[in-house]
C-alpha cells in the first residue's frame, strides 16, 4: 500500500470523453473536463483537510429495473453530471422501469491507514445502493440529501478498490419529492435528473471524530450556540471551538461532547446582504493535549422574525428591523447539466448576477441545491426562502389537502427533515416553503409544527400560493403577472410568493427554436423592459398601502421552453438594461401614471366577443373580414378556476381565434394594451401585429423594431472571412426598404442582399471585407430598414467578431501533462502553437485545484511560465487555462486547456537484486500486512520472519491515531538492526543489511504515552521504501527495471507469531470485567409496555429525555460502583447515565474512557415510521424490588425509514 498507489478512471483515458451535443450549452461548459469536474471541496461548513474527490469518468450500464449486477459496463459517464445531461457524455432517458449502474476504482492514500474512511455522496437521485469490493453497504431514499458510508472494513489491504452504485429514479411515476422534473418534459415541467448528481468524496476521519455541527447564532443575546456531535464516547474528551474573523480570535468556549457550547460574541457584527459579515470557526476535538479530529466552518449572525411597523403591519424582520424581500424565482436548472451546474464559477455567477440586479433575496424553488450554492449565498449576501421539493398529487386552490399514503408521508419527512437538518447552518436561509401552489400538500398545520420544532430560528410559509390555511408565518398569494398583495394580518406577514412572468425568447439563446413560452410574451427588450417597470411601479405602492412584505418575480433564468428568465438559459445575455433594472428594483421606478380604462374589458364588464376553435381563413385579422359566422361569448375565455384570471366563456382547446371592434374618441394621453393570458398569443389591431408594441394617442400602433440575431454572432472567432452575413429581425421587414449597403463590416457596405425569408436578410461581399486577422465589427445604421407593417425604423446594432486562421491553444506543457514529476513543483510552463500578447497574461490565468501561482515569466515569444508554490505534497494536480484567458497578436482569445500531473516524492533505488526465500511458519490478518493491536503502555509484540542474508530488509509500521509505538528488529544473534519510535503515522526501517541466514524478531512495544488501538506492518526484501503521501502515482518501474511490488512478504503463509501477541490482543473478551460485568445470554420475556408506559420522544430524531429522580419515584441503579436515581433515554437505543446523549455511532464498549452505557441497540434511530412511534418506560415494583423498562416502540432507521418499524426493550 505504501509503494503502489494509482487513482485512475476505471475506463478509457480522459482524453477521449466528450460532452453530449445538447440543444444549449453554456460557456463554462467548455471548461469541464474529466479531471475537472467539479474539483471544489463540497462541504464548506464543515471542512477538513484531507479528502479525494471521485468526480471524473466512471463506467456505465443502463439495465431494466430488476436485472442484476451487470457484467460489463459498455458506456462511460462524467460523474457528477446526470445520465440525461450533455455534459454527462451520455444524454440518454430512463425511465421508472431502468436502474443505472456505476463503476469505478480507487486507491485509498497510504497516510489514511489506520483511519476510518467514509465515502460520501452529495446526493443520488432517487434511490441508490452502494457496494465497495462487492460489499453492500447500504442503501438509500431521496434524491436531494447527502449521504455516508463507513467503508473501512470493505476495502483491500493494498491496491485498487471497486466501487459500484446502482441507481433508480421513478420521476414522476412515483410519490417521492420531485420538483419539477417529468419523463416528458413540456412547458412549466423540465427534463429529470437521475442518478448520482453531486460530488462523491472519500474523507479519512478517526474512530473517534466530529459528525456534525449545528450552529446556532442568538443576536439578541449576542452568542452563538455550537454543538457538535461526535463519535467520541462521553468521558475525557473534550470539545474546543473558535470564533474569529479578520481581526484575530474573537471569542472561544469549551465542553465535553454531549453538551451545547455558548459562546458570547460582543460586538457582534451582524449578516445582511448588505454586509454579509461571516466569522471563521473552528472545532477541535481533544484528548489531553492532543487533538483527535479538527473541522472549520463559518456562522453569521443574524436574525429572522416576525414584528410590527409603525403602521402596525405585520413585518419580515431582519436582526429586528422591517426589511423588504425582493428578488427572483430561482430554479436551478442548466441546459448543459440539469440539476448540476457545469462550474463551481457558474454556480456562483446567478448569485453574482441576482446581485447585480438589486435583488436581495431568492426563493429556492422546489429544488435543493449543493452546499456550495448557500456558501455563496452566505458569502455575497442573498437571502433564501427554501422550498421542498414538491411530489405526489396536486390539489385545486379551493380544494382540502390530500391524504398521502404512510410510505409517502414517511418518505417526505425523512427528506424533509433532512433538508433542513443539512441546511440549517446557513445564515442566508431565512424561511422553510414546504408546499407550493397545493402540490403534494397534506397536513398542512402538522408539518408546519414539525417544520417549527426541527427549526424554531426561522420562519416557515405554509403554503407558498393557492391553498392557504392560515397557519405559518406568512400568507403567500400568487398573482400572474400581477402585482398583488394578501390582506394583513395580525400575526402573519403578507408577501407575493410569485409574480411577474414577462417572457422574451431571443434566438440562438433557446432551448428550441419556436413555440416557447411565457406568462407574458414580449419580442424585444424595449418592451419587456417597459413592462418591467410598470410592473414594479405597482409593486412599490403595496409595501406602505397593503403592508406587503416580500416579493418574488419569476424568474431569474429562461428553463427549457419557460422564456421567463432575467437572463437567458445560457445565460449568456440579461435581457434588461442591468444598470436601470438595479435601480428599478431598488425602489427607484419613475412616477406611475394614472390607469384609466378608455375601453370596457374583461376586468370589469361582460364585453361580448366573436371567436372560434377551427383555423380560420388566413386574412381573419384584417380588418373587414366577416366573423358573423363565429361563436359570440363573453370576455374572457379560458378555464374557470385559474388564478387570477376572469373566466366567463369555458374554452379548453388548444387554440383560439378571437375578434371584437371598438372604437376611440380622442384622447391626448399615451395608450397602452393590458392582456392577461396564458400560453402563447399573437394580437393585431386594424391587421398590424401589435404584440410587444403600444398605442399612440391616435390608435396607431407603436413598434420596436430590432435585430434579435446574426451570424458571425458577437464575440464568435471565424477561421475565414466570411462574405455573407445573415441579420435576423424581431419582426417582418419591409423589402422596399432594404439597400444592400445597409449593412457594413468595418465600415465597408455589402455589395447584394438576399431577402432570405419574411424576418431575414442576407448580406453578400462580393470581395472580402478585411483581410487582418483580429476583432471586427458587423453594423446597420439606425432607421436604415424599417417593417413591412407600420414602418417602424430598427434600432442601431453592431456585433464585434474575431477573424483567427490558427486559434491560440496549448501544444505542449513543462512538466509533460500527464507526467510522473518530483515535488516540489515550481513552474508550469504552457507552450502555444503561435506568439500571444504578454499584456493578456495574468498569472490569475493558471487555475490549480491546490497550491498557488504566485507569478508569471515570458521565456519565449510562445512560451508563458507560471511560478506555483505551494506544491509539496504527492499526488493528483489538476490544473487549466480557461478559454479566452490569453490573447493572440491580434487580439483573438485562446481555446481552453485543461492538464494533469502526477506530483510525486523522490524515488530510492533498489540496492540490489531481488531475493526472495519463503521463510517458515504461518499467521497473518491481511495479506501481505500484519496486525497487532497495542493494549497498553509496556505491552510487547513480537513476530518472527526465517530470512536468507546478504540482501536487505526494509520495514514499514502504521499505528493507528493517539498509538505511540516503538518497532525494532533484531537480527539472529539478538543484534538490534534498527529501531523507530512512532506515534499515529508512519515510521519505516529502510535498506537493513541482513547479516546472516537465520530467524530474525520484530518487537513492537506500547510506549508510556499509547492509546489502545491498532497498529500493521509490511515487510520488503530488496526494496527501499517510500511513503506515498497523498495517493500517488504508479512509480514503480523508476530508476530500476525491477518491480518493486514484488518485493513484499506474503505474510499469509511465512509469518510465524511469537507468544506475546493472543486472543486478547484482537478479540473482545464477554468478562467478567474487573465490576463483574460480562455479556452472555440470559432468559428474557418481552413485555410490551406501550399501552401502560408513559411515552416520550416522539417523532424526534437527534434527542435524548431525563427520567429524573421525581419522575422514577424512587428507583435507584448501581452501576460501575456508582447508585443512580435518574438516568437520561435517548432516541438512539440507549440508556446513560452521567449525562444525555444523542450519539448514533455505535463503538466498541472496550474503548477506555467512556460513559456509563446501556446499549439495547444502539444505532441511528429516529422515534418515527408509524403512528405508533414512541420511546415508553414503566417502573414497576415496590421498595427493594423495583425495575425499570425502556420500550423503544415501532421505531425505525434513519437511513431506511421504508425498511420497516423495529421494537425493543432495556
Amino acid at each position: 500500500m505504501w509503494i503502489l498507489l494509482l487513482l485512475a478512471f476505471s475506463g478509457g483515458m480522459a482524453g477521449e470523453w466528450q460532452p453530449a451535443k445538447g440543444p444549449l450549452m453554456t460557456r463554462w461548459a467548455r471548461e469541464v473536463s474529466p479531471v475537472n469536474a467539479l474539483p471544489e471541496y463540497p462541504r464548506p461548513m464543515m471542512v477538513r483537510d484531507e479528502w479525494q474527490n471521485l468526480n471524473g469518468l466512471w463506467d456505465l450500464a443502463i439495465l431494466g429495473k430488476e436485472a442484476p449486477r451487470p457484467s460489463t459496463f459498455p458506456m462511460q459517464i462524467l460523474v457528477p453530471f446526470p445520465v440525461e445531461s450533455a455534459l454527462s457524455g451520455v444524454m440518454k432517458a430512463v425511465t421508472e422501469n431502468d436502474r443505472i449502474w456505476y463503476r469505478r476504482t480507487f486507491e485509498v492514500p497510504a497516510q489514511w491507514r489506520g483511519q476510518r474512511v467514509l465515502l460520501h455522496f452529495g446526493a443520488v437521485d432517487f434511490e441508490a445502493t452502494v457496494w465497495v469490493n462487492g460489499r453492500e453497504l447500504g442503501r438509500h431514499a431521496g434524491g436531494y440529501d447527502g449521504f455516508s458510508f463507513d467503508i473501512t472494513d470493505a476495502l483491500a489491504a493494498y491496491g485498487p478498490n471497486e466501487l459500484v452504485v446502482a441507481a433508480w429514479d421513478p420521476t414522476d411515476a412515483g410519490t417521492q419529492p420531485r420538483g419539477k422534473q417529468i419523463r416528458k418534459p413540456h412547458g412549466i415541467w423540465y427534463t429529470p435528473t437521475s442518478g448520482i448528481w453531486q460530488t462523491v468524496w472519500l474523507e479519512p476521519v478517526s474512530s473517534a471524530h466530529i459528525r456534525s455541527l449545528k450552529i446556532t447564532p442568538d443576536v439578541d443575546h449576542s452568542a452563538v450556540i455550537v454543538e457538535p456531535t461526535t463519535t467520541a464516547m462521553l468521558g475525557t474528551y473534550l470539545l474546543e471551538v473558535t470564533v474569529s474573523d479578520r481581526s484575530g480570535t474573537v471569542a472561544a468556549g469549551a465542553a465535553r461532547p454531549g453538551n451545547p457550547i455558548r459562546i458570547p460574541i460582543k460586538n457582534a457584527k451582524l449578516w445582511s446582504p448588505e454586509n454579509p459579515h461571516l466569522y471563521d470557526l473552528k472545532v477541535a476535538l481533544k484528548l489531553g493535549n492532543r487533538t483527535i479530529d479538527r473541522v472549520e466552518s463559518y456562522l453569521g449572525m443574524r436574525k429572522i422574525s416576525l414584528g410590527k411597523d409603525g403602521k402596525g403591519f405585520t413585518r419580515l424582520m431582519l436582526n429586528n428591523k422591517p426589511y423588504f424581500q425582493h428578488g427572483p424565482l430561482d430554479q436551478g436548472f442548466w441546459p448543459d447539466g440539469l440539476y448540476t451546474a457545469p462550474t463551481d464559477a457558474a454556480l456562483r455567477y446567478d448569485i453574482e448576477m441576482t446581485k447585480k440586479l438589486g435583488y436581495n433575496m431568492a426563493r429556492k424553488h422546489v429544488k435543493i441545491e449543493p452546499a456550495r450554492w448557500y456558501y455563496w449565498c452566505d458569502k455575497l449576501g442573498l437571502l433564501v426562502w427554501q422550498d421542498m421539493p414538491s411530489g405526489d398529487r396536486y390539489i385545486r386552490p379551493n380544494e382540502p389537502d390530500i391524504e398521502r399514503t404512510p410510505e409517502s408521508a414517511a418518505q417526505f419527512e425523512r427528506e424533509y427533515a433532512a433538508m433542513i437538518k443539512g441546511l440549517g447552518n446557513h445564515p442566508c436561509i431565512v424561511m422553510w416553503v414546504p408546499f407550493n401552489e397545493g402540490w403534494g400538500q397534506y397536513d398542512t398545520a402538522r408539518i408546519v409544527e414539525l417544520t417549527r420544532k426541527l427549526d424554531p430560528t426561522r420562519l416557515v410559509n405554509n403554503a407558498s400560493g393557492w391553498a392557504d390555511r392560515g397557519v405559518g408565518d406568512v400568507n403567500d398569494m400568487h398573482k400572474y403577472p400581477g402585482p398583488g398583495c394578501p390582506e394583513a394580518e395580525e400575526k402573519r406577514a403578507a408577501v407575493l410568493g410569485e409574480f411577474g412572468g414577462l417572457g422574451l425568447p431571443l434566438r440562438g439563446h433557446t432551448w428550441q427554436s419556436e413555440r416557447n413560452w411565457g406568462y407574458r410574451s414580449f419580442t424585444n427588450e424595449v418592451a419587456l423592459t417597459s413592462a418591467y417597470i410598470d410592473l414594479l411601479a405597482r409593486l412599490f405602492p403595496l409595501i406602505d398601502e397593503k403592508g406587503l412584505s416580500a416579493a418574488v418575480y419569476t424568474q431569474t433564468t429562461d428553463v427549457e421552453v419557460e422564456v421567463n428568465g432575467l437572463m437567458t438559459y445560457d445565460r449568456e445575455i440579461v435581457k434588461m438594461p442591468l444598470k436601470l433594472v438595479a435601480e428599478i428594483n431598488q425602489g427607484k421606478v419613475p412616477p406611475r401614471p394614472k390607469v384609466i380604462d378608455v375601453v370596457p374589458s374583461a376586468r370589469t364588464e361582460r364585453t361580448t366577443w366573436r371567436f372560434t376553435t377551427e383555423k380560420p381563413a388566413s386574412d381573419w385579422f384584417r380588418p373587414g373580414f366577416d366573423a358573423s359566422a363565429w361563436n359570440e361569448g363573453n370576455a374572457g375565455f379560458g378555464t374557470r378556476g385559474t388564478p387570477g384570471a376572469v373566466v366567463r366563456t369555458e374554452w379548453t382547446s388548444g387554440n383560439i381565434w378571437l375578434r371584437r371592434e371598438f372604437s376611440l374618441g380622442t384622447i391626448n394621453e399615451d395608450l397602452r394594451l393590458l392582456v392577461h393570458h396564458d400560453e402563447d398569443a399573437v394580437i393585431y389591431i386594424n391587421g398590424v401585429v401589435a404584440t410587444g408594441g403600444r398605442l399612440n394617442a391616435r390608435g396607431a400602433l407603436m413598434q420596436v423594431f430590432t435585430v434579435v440575431a446574426s451570424d458571425p454572432a458577437p464575440g464568435s472567432t471565424v477561421n475565414t472571412v466570411p462574405l455573407d452575413y445573415v441579420v435576423h429581425f424581431s419582426q417582418p421587414y419591409d423589402p422596399s426598404s432594404v439597400q444592400a449597403s445597409d449593412l457594413t463590416v468595418d465600415g465597408t457596405p455589402a455589395n447584394s442582399v438576399t431577402f432570405t425569408d419574411a424576418d431575414t436578410l442576407t448580406f453578400h461581399f462580393s470581395t472580402p471585407p478585411f483581410s487582418s486577422e483580429g476583432p471586427h465589427t458587423l453594423a446597420i445604421a439606425q432607421g436604415a430598414i424599417t417593417t413591412a407593417a407600420g414602418g417602424v425604423q430598427l434600432a442601431a446594432y453592431s456585433a464585434t467578431f474575431f477573424y483567427d486562421t490558427l486559434i491560440l491553444q496549448v501544444v505542449s506543457t513543462d512538466p509533460p501533462e500527464g507526467s510522473v514529476v518530483t515535488v516540489p513543483v515550481t513552474h508550469i510552463t504552457l507552450d502555444f502553437n503561435e506568439e500571444y500578447d504578454p499584456a493578456s497574461v495574468d498569472a490569475s490565468d493558471l487555475v490549480l485545484d491546490r497550491g498557488l501561482v504566485t507569478g508569471v515569466t515570458f521565456p519565449s515569444a510562445t512560451s508563458v511560465t507560471f511560478l506555483v508554490a505551494g506544491l509539496t505534497s504527492e499526488g493528483f494536480l489538476n490544473y487549466a487555462l480557461p478559454a479566452g484567458r490569453v490573447t493572440d497578436g491580434f487580439g483573438n482569445p485562446n481555446a481552453a486547456f485543461a492538464g494533469m500531473l502526477d506530483l510525486d516524492v523522490a524515488l530510492a533505488p533498489y540496492p540490489g537484486p531481488l531475493v526472495r526465500v519463503p521463510p517458515e511458519g504461518s499467521l497473518t490478518f491481511f495479506g501481505r500486512e500484519i496486525q497487532g493491536l497495542m493494549n497498553a503502555p509496556g505491552d510487547v509484540d513480537e513476530f518472527f520472519l526465517d530470512l536468507q542474508g546478504g540482501g536487505v530488509l526494509s520495514v514499514v509500521i502504521d499505528p493507528a491515531p493517539l498509538v505511540d509505538v516503538l518497532l525494532e528488529v533484531f537480527d539472529p544473534l539478538a543484534g538490534l538492526m534498527g529501531s523507530v519510535s512512532v506515534t499515529g503515522f508512519y515510521g519505516v526501517l529502510n535498506t537493513m543489511l541482513l547479516p546472516a541466514d537465520g530467524t530474525y524478531t520484530f518487537r513492537v512495544t506500547g510506549n508510556a504515552a499509547t492509546a489502545r488501538g491498532a497498529y500493521f506492518i509490511q515487510v520488503a526484501l530488496n526494496a527501499a521504501i517510500e511513503l506515498e503521501s497523498r495517493g500517488g502515482p504508479a512509480n514503480d518501474t523508476l530508476a530500476t527495471a525491477q518491480d518493486i511490488s514484488g518485493s513484499f512478504i506474503a505474510l499469509d503463509a511465512q509469518a510465524s507469531r511469537g507468544a506475546v501477541i493472543d486472543l486478547t490482543d484482537v478479540e473482545f473478551l464477554p468478562g467478567p470485567d474487573a465490576f463483574g460485568y460480562q455479556a452472555m445470554p440470559v432468559p428474557f420475556a418481552f413485555e410490551d409496555i406501550s399501552g401502560t408506559g408513559t411515552p416520550i420522544l416522539v417523532g424526534e430524531l437527534d434527542a435524548f429525555q431525563e427520567l429524573t429522580a421525581s419522575d422514577l419515584a424512587g428507583f435507584s441503579f448501581t452501576f460501575y460502583g456508582t447508585t443512580y436515581t435518574n438516568l437520561f433515554v435517548s432516541t438512539k437505543g440507549i440508556l446513560t447515565f452521567d449525562s444525555g446523549t444523542f450519539e448514533w455511532f455505535n463503538g466498541p464498549l472496550d474503548f477506555a474512557p467512556f460513559q456509563a452505557t446501556i446499549a439495547a441497540l444502539w444505532d441511528d434511530i429516529w422515534v418515527a415510521g408509524s403512528t405508533a412511534a414512541a420511546v415508553y418506560w414503566k417502573v414497576d415494583g415496590a421498595d427493594n424490588d423495583q425495575r425499570l423498562i425502556v420500550q423503544w416502540n415501532e421505531v425505525s432507521l434513519f437511513e431506511n425509514p421504508s425498511g420497516g418499524t423495529i421494537t425493543f426493550q432495556a
